[in-house]
């Protein structure tokens, strides 16, 4: 096993494709509009978390802003120490995938009716912010927009955004609820950075993804080049994690 991060037991392929599963059989069996849109939440900050090494969070993906899916990236702040807390983290097919269906979902729930006007709203500007629209979001459109639930956010049974966050913990708690596997997310690091190592990505590289490595950092090293080389190297290797042990990708999830 990897001992790179500092959870450094990975979760086996039969507990990650148990969670994939549940959390997809989750939503494919909710029966009304909240209930799948927290589902599909649940889901694809699972998928989001385990493709980009985003640590454990009160906050995990807060800014719509910070994926660029044309470039087939996401801008990661996690960690409050100098050198380590800001990098951009490759988006795969499959993390793509789901976000683009997420952000389809948005923009259903701003229309439907039984959502509150203020969550109507919200679910629009930030579906717009994900980038998914022919047209890109323009700085003007980020200043009247704050973005306090976050990318990932839960609807309450009355159609308003839960004050409940979908934090890292709050998705340890559904997950253990499904499967009985406790504090998963606190292994996601790992299991992602050992499947790199053996199918053989270098040290750097995988001290790249888990954010030790100043080549994908915005402070020190990090420049237009050496993102898109370390990116274009672990992006295919993430993915093979998903196809050979996922099944993915498979939105959509209408």
């Amino acid at each position: 096993a990897v001992s790179l991060t500092g959870e450094s037991y990975a979760l086996t392929n039969y507990q990650v494709r148990l969670i994939y599963e549940s959390l997809k059989k989750h939503h494919d069996s909710a029966k009304c509009r909240i209930s799948r849109h927290n589902a599909l939440a649940h889901l694809t900050l699972f998928v989001c978390l385990l493709a980009t090494g985003h640590r454990r969070s009160t906050t995990p993906f807060p800014f719509p802003w910070d994926f660029s899916p044309f470039e087939q990236l996401v801008f990661i702040c996690d960690k409050l120490v100098t050198g380590s807390e800001a990098r951009f983290a490759p988006l795969s097919n499959t993390p793509l995938s789901y976000l683009k269906a997420y952000s389809k979902n948005l923009r259903r729930i701003s229309h439907l009716a039984g959502i509150s006007l203020a969550a109507k709203s919200y679910a629009e500007k930030t579906q717009q912010l994900l980038s998914y629209e022919e047209a890109p979001p323009t700085a003007a459109t980020r200043l009247d927009f704050q973005p306090t639930a976050g990318v990932f956010f839960l609807l309450d049974d009355n159609g308003e955004i839960s004050r409940n966050k979908l934090t890292t913990k709050a998705l340890d708690l559904q997950i253990e609820s499904l499967t009985e596997i406790q504090q998963p997310t606190r292994r996601l690091r790992a299991t992602m950075a050992q499947h790199l190592w053996e199918n053989g990505s270098s040290g750097r590289l995988v001290q790249a993804f888990l954010g030790h490595q100043p080549e994908l950092h915005v402070h020190g090293a990090a420049s237009t080049w050496s993102v898109h080389d370390v990116v274009g190297q672990l992006a295919p290797r993430i993915e093979s994690f998903f196809t050979e042990k996922l099944g993915g990708p498979t939105p959509s999830t209408e």
